[in-house]
């Protein structure tokens, strides 16, 4: 069950990064949503965090020494790459408060100026207060599947390191960690 969680972490975090890629938004914004997709985070630690849970699935299946060991150093790797996603999010949620108080504030600047419609058009200053919920809403929820996959990935890492170092390569994790 808690492979397949992974898988689905993995399938969440590559769809909202699918999104984000796709999205629209004005130019405000665009320091705060290509720090985390400059990095790569939602699609190589989803491509992590998917590899995981498959091989762990497999291991679990077929419980032999260097299939645990496979499934301890891939859980670990997902743990890693889990701790830089989160430390990646929160700092893109920092810089998208940011970027949404110099929307608002360009806008209120704007509004004030005469032919405040060309300069709308100019500065692509649209609904700032909308795109700052959609991205926030999609930050909050990759955070949120990237916690779970670190609590996860380290959970796992623990049981795989018992199963890795018991003597019997055949007994499962629940025995051995009982």
């Amino acid at each position: 069950v808690l492979q397949t969680i992974q898988i689905l972490c993995c399938l969440m975090i590559l769809s909202l990064g699918a999104i984000l890629v796709s999205a629209s938004y004005p130019s405000h914004f665009d320091p705060a949503v290509s720090k985390v997709l400059m990095s790569g985070y939602p699609f190589v630690g989803a491509l992590c965090f998917g590899v995981t849970g498959s091989l762990s699935i497999v291991s679990g299946k077929k419980s032999t020494k260097p299939l645990a060991l496979s499934s301890l150093i891939s859980n670990a790797m997902s743990s890693v790459s889990a701790g830089a996603g989160l430390l990646l999010l929160t700092d893109g949620l920092v810089t998208l408060e940011t970027a949404s108080q110099r929307c608002v504030s360009g806008k209120e600047y704007l509004s004030s100026l005469p032919y405040s419609e060309y300069y709308y058009s100019l500065y692509e200053v649209r609904d700032c207060v909308s795109t700052h919920k959609s991205l926030t809403g999609a930050l909050v929820v990759m955070l949120t599947f990237t916690v779970l996959q670190l609590l996860l990935a380290a959970y796992a890492s623990i049981f795989w390191w018992r199963q890795f170092y018991t003597e019997n390569p055949g007994v499962s994790i629940l025995t051995c960690c009982l």
